[in-house]
């Protein structure tokens, strides 16, 4: 190896000699050779020989003049072609005594400003220079003449936006300041350490003598080269008058500490916490911690802090003597019965547990203490030590997720252990894990270590910086269950949920289905037990044939948001068709998040899940537990079309009503406008909406009077209820809603029968609404006003049917105006009287409205929808209408009468409508009402 060494480095230095005009001086070629002579086999095949050249031609001349004792840095640019370089690369060159840390401080400064280092070149230099610091010679190897030089390149990424040059080369000095202030005063400092040592062995009032033993036995084992010391200071904690007054002691600051603006040394006894003063006060020999700063030199981790307390004569804290450095390497290789102060710990702890050294548990115990974290055991207290190492042991029989805290009794950080099954550790897991615990405890991370070994369990040791008093309480359980949703990873924790919540068949059955369904986003952002209950709704949606809801809010919230998460088939529904449905339900929509998910099953399509989320647009406070269900279903409904889409919508949330209540109070509406209320249906919702409660009063007044189930009291609760109405109009500032309101109450008054109690099946009730009115009773109704009136109402028909008399003769028409199809059927029925007076009593007219004509264009399809807004309107009459069978009336069935009997209903078909006859005669035939011979032969 040597000889290919040897081989491959007089190669290498004949083709960079050749790169030269003419043969380089003596001085140049010893600098070569020295500046190459450390350089690594692997690196010296790799070596660029143009780049090479470059860099130590401008080494030396950058070298040719430097003040003695003084750094000499320079950061620049070289041209990529010249330089041999492919790309636009920066080069730091330093020159410096040589000394200890100047590379790795460097490298951690140029890595913490976030520089790429592609090539670091260091090598020494044997230089002799003058009086003024011109280079005189390089000497090959070390005289009594010459100085040893470090001479330092680095090939960096180039300088960003933002960074000069002279501004890199000042943070480079001010590193290489702490450097020179840490080498400089080493020896010194490891005097004080000595004395330091023979201070705590002479002290006898305050100290017990194992305490005193091991605080001097730690200080000996420091020197032994496991700390890496940086600073010194002393400081005294009380004046000369007996005053509280943290003071340094005159002369006492060295390496770090003597620096000009030194962060290391409190300013004052006002910038120490309180807690940490009282610490500070304890009469305790010897404390070990992390300092709040990272170190400049050698390595940019916490430096450790080792305080040795002065007493006074009577046992009193009157100062602390104060080492600032880092554990050296060594230590963490070390074993724990060889380092004083954490044996102690360690002989504590199995002396406690009490385990037979040679037992399983003994081993076991002992092993976990002796591969635990050494930072930690300086730091650790005796209880935390005991409680963490007991815990993990218990872990090992079966492994498992678990998490345990040692909080710095300063309240600076957190250091959280968390163990789980090694198959489970990646880095994956690791930042996941971290980000848990910086959002539970208001902190940043600022170290992470791992330990893998032969165990079944991996260590994740994390270190979360806090500050004193923004810690919030936590629940270690409930971080640990979410750790576990990490760890375990999320399909993993679904798996046992389903099986949890289903049972182990069904719940396996599910996993399998659902296990490669979720896209990634949606597994990182949904709990495990959120996503069974997704699992349930994806089920409901397709096997129902229509979308499932599901409204979700946070119960302990002052806020109007909430969540709706949409479940539907329709991955191509378009968004704007579902926001309007979300606003004319009283909400604002701040956010939608839409997943696809793809299960394994026999339905053999996708499912969309779409979270909204929104907030309430009416200020006003509302009790959410109680509308979850009215909103759900409300909202289904009017997805599928079966409820209509409008303003009406928004009483669901704010007045808490069912979505047939709402449909009430719009047939309703729909019925004032036709009846000549002057305002549009807009606003008519929005003035309902504007006032909750009469809202809901106008649904009690309506129930009470039609509802079959109240037998008694009837007319007294009506009363009382107008009563109540009429009380809340008066806060009712605004005219327009007052009058709106008046009159929706006054319709109600002159409603005679409705059909909205009856069910269509078992349970669900009809999809139309029809009432009969007492025109006489209904105000500012257009003249003539007809002896009664029925108004069928639907999704996809309005309809309305006048009768001049209780026995009246006339057709049905289909109108062709929807906003005024009743003043169209008035005239008609005018009309109709004059015909029929010589016929019967009076006439009577009836007309509707297709209200959602058929998208694709075509007559058949026209003719089809036309048929079913008849049947429906016709329904809508038949229904509150009494029958006549074997002479003697028989009233509708869940229909309260306000008008006695009233069976005649007499109506004919307009010209044109024959294709309805058959239907017609059908259902009228089979409630035994009259038809006109006209409308039944279709002429």
């Amino acid at each position: 190896m040597a000889d290919r060494y040897e081989t491959l480095f007089k190669k290498k230095l004949k083709e960079i000699f050749a790169t030269f005009d003419k043969k380089p001086d003596k001085q140049m070629t010893v600098f070569i050779e020295q500046f190459l002579a450390k350089t690594a086999l692997m690196d010296l095949e790799a070596l660029n020989v143009t780049q090479i050249t470059y860099t130590m031609q401008a080494a030396y001349d950058f070298m040719q003049n430097r003040t003695s004792g003084k750094p000499k840095i320079r950061v620049y640019t070289p041209n990529p072609k010249k330089a041999g370089y492919t790309r636009q690369r920066t080069v730091v060159q330093l020159v410096n005594d040589d000394m200890p840390f100047l590379v790795d401080s460097i490298t951690a400064e140029l890595n913490r400003q976030g520089f790429t280092i592609y090539e670091t070149m260091h090598p020494i230099i044997h230089v002799e220079r003058d009086s003024k610091g011109a280079l005189k010679s390089v000497h090959s190897d070390e005289t009594e003449k010459s100085n040893k030089e470090s001479m330092i390149s680095f090939q960096i990424s180039a300088l960003p936006d933002g960074i000069t040059s002279e501004q890199l080369s000042q943070d480079l000095a001010y590193v290489l300041e702490y450097v020179y202030l840490a080498v400089a005063d080493w020896k010194h400092m490891l005097a004080r350490m000595g004395e330091t040592r023979q201070y705590v062995q002479s002290l006898r009032k305050g100290v017990e003598r194992d305490e005193r033993e091991e605080a001097a036995d730690f200080l000996a084992w420091l020197t032994r080269n496991n700390f890496v010391l940086l600073g010194y200071i002393e400081y005294d904690f009380y004046d000369s008058k007996g005053n509280e007054k943290l003071s340094v002691v005159k002369g006492s600051e060295l390496g770090v500490f003597r620096a000009e603006d030194s962060r290391f040394k409190y300013k004052g006894l006002a910038s120490i916490p309180p807690e940490m003063r009282r610490f500070a006060l304890e009469p305790q020999v010897i404390e070990i911690t992390k300092s709040n700063h990272k170190s400049i030199v050698h390595r940019p981790v916490q430096m450790d802090y080792i305080g040795i307390k002065r007493l006074d004569e009577a046992g009193n804290v009157v100062g602390e003597c104060r080492f600032l450095g880092l554990f050296t390497s060594i230590v963490y290789y070390q074993s724990a019965d060889n380092i004083p102060y954490i044996r102690h710990k360690i002989n504590q702890t199995l002396r406690r547990a009490n385990f037979d050294p040679l037992s399983h548990n003994g081993k076991s115990l002992r092993a976990i203490l002796e591969f635990f974290p050494r930072d930690e055991l300086f730091q650790i207290s005796e209880d935390d030590l005991f409680n963490i190492s007991l815990g993990v042991m218990s872990l090992e029989e079966r492994p498992d997720t678990r998490l345990f805290i040692r909080a710095d009794k300063y309240q600076r950080f957190l250091s959280c252990f968390v163990y789980m099954p090694r198959d489970k550790f990646n880095t994956f897991v690791r930042k996941e894990v971290a980000q848990v615990l910086e959002r539970h405890f208001n902190g940043t991370l600022t170290g992470f270590y791992t330990q893998l070994t032969d165990s079944p369990l991996a260590r994740l040791h994390l270190i979360i910086k806090t500050r004193s008093g923004s810690v919030p309480v936590y629940d270690i359980e409930a971080i640990e269950e979410e750790i576990s949703d990490i760890i375990n990873f999320w399909i993993d924790a679904l798996r046992e949920e389903l099986i949890e919540v289903h049972g182990e068949k069904r719940g396996e059955s599910l996993f399998r289905t659902f296990q490669n369904a979720f896209p990634k986003n949606y597994i990182n952002s949904t709990r495990r037990q959120d996503a069974v209950i997704d699992i349930s709704k994806f089920y409901a949606c397709v096997q129902s044939g229509r979308p499932s809801v599901n409204m979700l809010f946070d119960g302990t919230s002052d806020t109007q948001d909430f969540q709706l998460k949409v479940y539907s088939t329709e991955s191509g529904a378009a968004l704007s068709d579902m926001l309007p449905m979300l606003e004319n339900m009283g909400c604002k929509v701040m956010d939608v998040t839409t997943y696809t998910i793809h299960p394994e099953w026999e339905y053999r399509q996708e499912v969309t899940l779409r979270i909204f989320r929104l907030r309430l647009k009416d200020p006003r406070k509302i009790d959410f537990t109680a509308r979850k269900k009215l909103f759900e279903e409300a909202m289904v409904r009017i997805w599928c079309s079966d409820v209509e889409n409008d303003g009406y919508n928004a009483l669901i949330l704010r007045a808490g009503i069912t979505w047939r209540q709402t449909e009430m109070l719009r047939a309703y509406g729909k019925y004032l406008k036709q009846a000549g209320l002057s305002y549009s249906e807009f606003y008519i919702a929005t003035a309902l909406s504007e006032h909750p409660l009469l809202s809901c009063q106008l649904v009690t007044l309506f129930e009470m009077r039609f509802d079959p189930a109240v037998e008694k009291g009837r007319e007294k609760q009506l009363a009382k209820q107008l009563s109540a109405i009429q009380d809340n109009l008066t806060s009712v500032s605004n005219l327009s809603e007052d009058r709106i309101i008046r009159r929706f109450a006054d319709v109600i008054m002159a409603t005679l029968r409705t059909n909205y109690y009856q069910e269509q099946i078992k349970g669900e009730p009809r999809s139309y609404i029809s009432f009969k009115l007492d025109s006489s009773k209904v105000p500012e109704l257009p003249l003539p006003r007809p002896y009664a009136e029925i108004f069928v109402y639907s999704i996809r028909t309005e309809g309305i049917h006048l009768r001049g008399g209780k026995v009246a003769r006339g057709g049905l028409r289909w109108s062709d105006r929807p906003e005024d199809f009743r003043t169209e059927i008035l005239g008609l029925m005018k009309a109709q009287m004059v015909k029929n007076s010589v016929i019967v009593p009076v006439g009577s007219k009836g007309g509707f409205v297709v209200k959602r004509p058929p998208k694709e264009a075509g007559r058949e399809a026209m003719q089809e929808e036309g048929i079913f807004c008849y049947t429906q309107f016709l329904q809508g009459l038949l229904d509150i209408t009494d029958n006549i069978v074997n002479g003697a009336i028989v009233p509708p069935k869940d229909v309260v009468r306000h008008d006695g009997d009233d069976p005649y209903l007499v109506v004919a078909a307009d010209k044109g409508t024959a294709t309805f006859s058959d239907l017609a005669n059908d259902i009228a035939g089979s409630r035994g009402f009259w038809l006109d011979d006209a409308f039944a032969s279709g002429g």
